[in-house]
């Protein structure tokens, strides 16, 4: 007869901790667990160290577009300047002024690549040597004496560079109406731009840069008005990116929070440095970006729960042996996939203890069952059934301080159900007294004809 005890089991922190496991169970998993450890920090070392390799080439490449990036924007402001002051000039000359030569446009920055800006910059100084001709060609006639371009690409804030455009226009027109239209034009510019009056250029797009230019200069008044409302596009769509960056920026600090702790061997090193690029502001936020952290915290955190249940496996076997048991090595698996197990103390002779558990119901079951070798007797069963009663909460308990927690969901008692008679098969111990004797056999096979010669 038997008396199955069920219960609920929860695997607490204390598996991954081992703060509440015994010296002997600590010692014998670190052991079985040094080996898997020196590979997998061998593995993510190795990952470690790929990954920085990229993201360090992934920031030399970054900091030479950037760099060329500074190039161009400083050339372009300070062929922009010398253009305007060179029409500017060229129109004060009488004789000149009805046959202007052909001055080249400054094209603007709107592909921000290492391929494009390096083909732009050479164009850049196509334009720089013919402004540069033409330049030469006034002052010969005088007009260029008094233009001071020492400053010219140097960094400023938006604010300043408006000034300056407009006491660059100013100087070369003596009209008061004149002076009166930039400075109400610059009013309005920078009541369009409003907080932008600080920043500095080189924070500044290139497009809306070229924009606020070309609107303190455009003669006509109508088209003004059209680059104004350009302008205001161009400070609300920046307005929203800044907003953009900022979101992008904390749903990347959100998921290396999350990240982080979980991948401890670096599988996922390469994602993480692309978060911290988000993070900077170095990358933007994308589709792609959160499916892949979404596969990765779903990966992370099943293997985590697959490094738990390998972990409960091991504290388990350990437990059971500390007690005195007689059990096989336990499948690592057993708290993912589930299964039986098998165990008994000394002097059960055919009868075993079998252990279920059920991972999806979190549930762990117990039954006494008798090998079809031995004989069936009703007093013994009762026998040693009892006996397994009697130690089943002390199992419990030393489970527990261990960091498998149990709920008790059935506990019948002994001779409740007849003993369930099992293969001899399914025995682990079995199988390997099994194995024994066929290794043994033969070799005793041997011996015994030079026995009988003795």
């Amino acid at each position: 007869m038997s008396g199955p005890k069920s219960a609920n089991y929860r695997l607490s922190d204390a598996i991954d901790s081992l703060d509440g496991a015994d010296r002997e169970l600590r010692v014998e998993i670190q052991r079985r667990e040094e080996e898997e450890k020196r590979q997998a920090e061998q593995e993510r070392k190795r990952r470690e160290a790929e990954a920085r390799a990229r993201a360090e080439e992934a920031r030399r490449r970054e900091e030479a577009r950037q760099q060329q990036l500074s190039v161009a924007r400083s050339t372009r402001r300070r062929l922009v300047t010398l253009r305007e002051q060179i029409v500017a000039a060229i129109a004060s000359l009488p004789q000149v002024s009805g046959i202007p030569p052909a001055i080249p446009d400054v094209p603007e920055i709107h592909d921000e690549t290492m391929k494009s800006l390096t083909s732009l910059i050479r164009n850049y100084e196509s334009i720089n040597h013919r402004l540069d001709e033409i330049k030469a060609r006034v002052e010969m006639a005088g007009m260029l004496a008094d233009l001071d371009v020492s400053t010219l690409g140097k960094a400023e804030t938006v604010g300043a560079m408006l000034d300056r455009y407009v006491a660059s226009r100013s100087g070369h027109s003596a009209t008061p109406s004149h002076h009166d239209t930039l400075e109400k034009r610059k009013g309005v510019v920078s009541r369009i731009i409003g907080r932008i009056l600080e920043v500095s250029i080189d924070e500044l797009p290139p497009a809306l840069e070229s924009l606020i230019q070309r609107a303190l200069v455009i003669e006509s008044e109508d088209r003004f008005e059209m680059l104004c409302t350009d302008l205001r596009l161009q400070v609300q769509q920046g307005n929203e990116r800044v907003e953009q960056r900022k979101k992008a920026a904390e749903m990347a600090r959100t998921w290396l929070s999350r990240l982080e702790p979980l991948d401890t061997d670096g599988t996922f090193a390469e994602l993480r440095e692309s978060l911290v690029d988000v993070r900077s502001g170095g990358r933007p936020w994308d589709a792609d970006i959160e499916r892949q952290c979404q596969t990765a915290s779903t990966e992370l955190e099943n293997a985590a729960q697959r490094r738990q249940d390998a972990r409960a496996s091991k504290i388990l076997e350990a437990t059971l042996r500390d007690l005195g048991y007689k059990v096989d090595n336990i499948d690592k698996t057993l708290f993912t996939e589930g299964g039986d197990v098998f165990f008994q103390a000394g002097g059960w002779d055919d009868y075993y203890m079998r252990l279920k558990i059920m991972p999806n119901r979190g549930v762990m079951h117990f039954n006494m069952v008798r090998s079809e070798e031995g004989v069936a007797s009703t007093q013994r069963d009762l026998e040693m059934e009892k006996k397994w009663c009697n130690k089943y909460p002390h199992l419990m308990e030393v489970l527990a301080t261990r960091g498998i927690d149990t709920t008790s969901l059935r506990a019948l008692s002994a001779g409740t159900y007849e003993v369930e008679t099992v293969q001899a098969k399914v025995l682990p111990v079995k199988r390997a007294q099994s194995k024994l004797r066929e290794e043994t056999e033969p070799s005793q096979m041997q011996r015994k004809p030079s026995g009988e010669q003795r």
